[in-house]
């Protein structure tokens, strides 16, 4: 598994590019309506401005805009209740409707005033086909490393099942469910960061009045590898990176005792959740185009496999994000 995961590399593209003409790309996407839209781009942080925008894999352009802003552009959005930005969606696939044109003619007018103030085009990152300038290719290469002699937790991800109706014992055997699984993510999260990578050590004799942590119970000793990626992930290489670690059996690859994938998005990006029900067959314009009601700024897959009296194994599987409203 360590190799199959070493040799996954990926590659997304930065350049410089007017809003208007991302609209103009529009018309070319393919994959309607899917998860595997051919254009994903978000624009990047910059000191001369507090807009941002991006393209999601459903084909909708998302733009985050000050007050000012919003009110120059004249186009029609809503506020977010928890920040003073004005959110507008629009849809890239209805690229002969009037708010689209509408849309363009503004954005237009808007990279015609960046020009005139010496902003000039949006610096982004993005995959897929974007006419750019000063565009170049990164590549992204795994960071791969190991600790050995490390307190390992024993990991059951079943959901607890209850012999009778008995209301009590239903929400003391859930409480200590739920209590475990905070602690598998918490000992998740200390593994993820080299910092705290020393406090796991089996022979970790921290002072008591600096720092105190007991790894979850029961555990043993033994070794980890760690894998990260940076840079501008788009769901499709995400999905391969968990499809590899998961379908190990499938691969003829050594299995883990678990795995464990955790991603944090771009801060200052306008959009960072899109409902699977916008996917569902036979969605409604409605429904693909809701706006999410929270911001998810992190979150951790932890899956390990449970060996049935079949030949067939349960893969079992818990997600922990960390959000906030919008």
């Amino acid at each position: 598994l360590e190799e199959a995961l070493g040799k996954i590399n990926g590659s997304y593209k930065r350049g410089r590019v007017e809003i208007h003409k991302a609209l103009e790309a529009a018309c070319t996407l393919t994959g309607k309506y899917s998860s595997r839209s051919d254009l994903v781009a978000l624009s990047t942080g910059s000191i001369d401005t507090e807009d941002a925008w991006c393209i999601d894999h459903r084909g909708v352009l998302t733009l985050s805009l000050t007050k000012q802003t919003y009110h120059e552009l004249g186009v029609v959005g809503e506020k977010q209740s928890k920040r003073s930005d004005e959110l507008v969606q629009i849809d890239l696939y209805d690229c002969h409707s009037r708010l689209f044109h509408r849309a363009k003619e503004a954005f237009r007018l808007w990279d015609e005033r960046r020009t005139t103030q010496g902003v000039g085009p949006w610096e982004v990152l993005f995959q897929g086909s974007l006419d750019c300038e000063a565009q170049s290719d990164i590549t992204m290469t795994p960071i791969q490393s190991s600790m050995t002699d490390v307190n390992i937790p024993h990991v059951n991800l079943k959901v607890p099942k209850y012999a009778n109706n008995d209301a009590v014992e239903k929400e003391e055997t859930t409480e200590d469910w739920h209590e475990n699984i905070s602690e598998l993510f918490e000992w998740v999260g200390m593994a993820c960061i080299r910092y705290f990578l020393s406090r796991l050590k089996a022979n970790d004799r921290a002072n008591p009045y600096v720092a105190v942590y007991e790894p979850p119970s029961p555990n043993k000793v033994g070794n980890i590898s760690h894998f990260s990626w940076r840079g501008f992930l788009p769901p499709s290489f995400t999905r391969i990176i968990i499809e590899t670690a998961v379908n190990v059996q499938d691969r003829g690859l050594t299995r883990p005792e678990f795995i464990t994938l955790t991603a944090n998005t771009f801060s200052d990006a306008p959009l960072s959740h899109v409902s699977p029900k916008a996917f569902a067959e036979g969605a409604k314009i409605e429904t693909r185009q809701k706006r999410p009601g929270k911001f998810v700024h992190c979150w951790s897959l932890l899956a390990n496999t449970e060996h049935g009296d079949d030949s067939d194994d349960k893969l079992n599987w818990v997600l922990a994000t960390l959000e906030s409203p919008v």
